[in-house]
């Protein structure tokens, strides 16, 4: 499978998974726990999308760093350092459930072992057949 394909599907499912989970939580937790779920989901899409971009604009078609390894980890870690802050104001300004917070985060987690297990799953029944 190609690496576009893939990546729209990885694309799409960080998206139902995160609209899974809120619907989920806001039905059967706490607005709170919801909002975390959310903000979390959102904070790791957005995340995972800006480092797509930073990795693809850093590196040409062919291999080929376009860029410096300075200009690559200071972006890494000023995006790490920017999601600590806005993790730790949603935290301290009690917006959102810490727990709901770290499930959202793990928005991106849940889908990469999705689209594993499903790749897995095709390919073994690719073999059956």
């Amino acid at each position: 499978m190609e690496w576009k394909n893939l990546q729209k599907r990885l694309r799409l499912l960080n998206w139902v998974i995160l609209m899974i989970l809120s619907s989920t939580s806001a039905v059967l937790m706490s607005y709170s726990f919801a909002g975390g779920v959310f903000l979390g989901g959102l904070i790791a899409v957005t995340n995972f999308h800006v480092l797509q971009h930073t990795i693809r604009r850093a590196f040409s078609s062919d291999g080929n760093m376009r860029k410096g390894k300075f200009s690559i980890i200071m972006k890494s870690y000023l995006r790490l350092f920017a999601l600590g802050v806005i993790i730790y104001i949603l935290i301290d300004k009690d917006l959102v459930d810490p727990i709901g917070l770290a499930v959202g985060v793990s928005t991106i987690l849940f889908s990469i072992v999705s689209l594993g297990i499903s790749l897995v799953v095709k390919t073994k029944a690719g073999e059956a057949v």
